[in-house]
């Protein structure tokens, strides 16, 4: 807090950005589509076999909705004249980051209950490097690269983004374990053990499995292992009020 309230202090009192205020009409038709697109993809992220099975009518017509959303979106937004998220600003790239991240899920996929701990750091590593490049740095990086005009809605968007695509993959991944874990540990395990185990120790209670059945503790472990499976640009040398003046001969109203 007093980090947070000290930035603010200085960033009020000595950043001081030209703002140019223009009439904007907000599409409310725009807001409504999106808003089907994403809420009908984390109902099916969410859902998706746990409160219905993937191959489903729910599954299907929570896709349909969500396809739906986007593309009448994405339709909208071409010929809105102030669009809510102007289509342009998926045209700047971020890298290496997202290389890293790539990298970092396919080393990943291969942990199993026999991985040395140097892998498994080393992975991890990778990944925490390139969410580093993807977090703080990319928004420095997407505020460098895109017009003054879209620095609001191009920061803004970036923000929405990423918080989907946290929710998105938070819930998309805890299914996905789940639903494999779920099918793995009667395939991997003895059945009649595993009923004495869920009576006596519990669902979750792991360190009582450990304790009082070893064998099927491996089986669990296995089981678990088995289901986890930018371009470079320079900063700005100018300052707002000279880019924004470089912009009105670029992009004359």
């Amino acid at each position: 807090m007093p980090i947070g309230l000290a930035s603010l202090v200085l960033v009020t009192r000595h950043f001081h950005v030209p703002v140019t205020r223009a009439p904007l009409r907000l599409d409310y038709a725009v807001v409504v589509l999106l808003s089907i697109a994403l809420l009908g993809l984390l109902a099916l992220v969410e859902g998706g076999g746990v409160r219905f099975e993937w191959a489903s009518p729910e599954a299907a017509l929570l896709l349909g909705v969500s396809l739906s959303g986007l593309g009448l979106f994405v339709w909208r937004e071409t010929r809105a004249t102030d669009p809510l998220v102007p289509l342009r600003l998926f045209s700047q790239r971020p890298y290496a980051g997202t290389a890293a991240l790539t990298v970092a899920s396919l080393l990943l996929t291969r942990l199993d209950q026999n991985n040395a701990t140097p892998y498994v750091l080393f992975a991890g590593m990778v990944a925490g490097a390139g969410l580093g490049m993807c977090n703080n740095a990319i928004t420095v990086a997407a505020q460098n690269a895109i017009p003054m005009r879209d620095l609001g809605v191009g920061t803004s968007s970036l923000s929405l983004i990423r918080s989907m695509g946290q929710t998105i993959g938070v819930a998309a991944a805890t299914a996905v374990l789940t639903t494999t874990f779920r099918d793995l540990v009667p395939e991997v395990a003895d059945p009649a053990a595993l009923d004495q185990v869920r009576q006596s120790a519990g669902p979750v209670d792991l360190d009582a499995v450990k304790d009082t059945a070893p064998a099927l503790f491996d089986a669990f472990v296995e089981a678990m292992s088995q289901a986890l499976a930018m371009p470079r640009r320079e900063l700005r040398t100018s300052s707002g009020a000279q880019q924004m003046a470089a912009e009105a001969v670029e992009f004359p109203e």
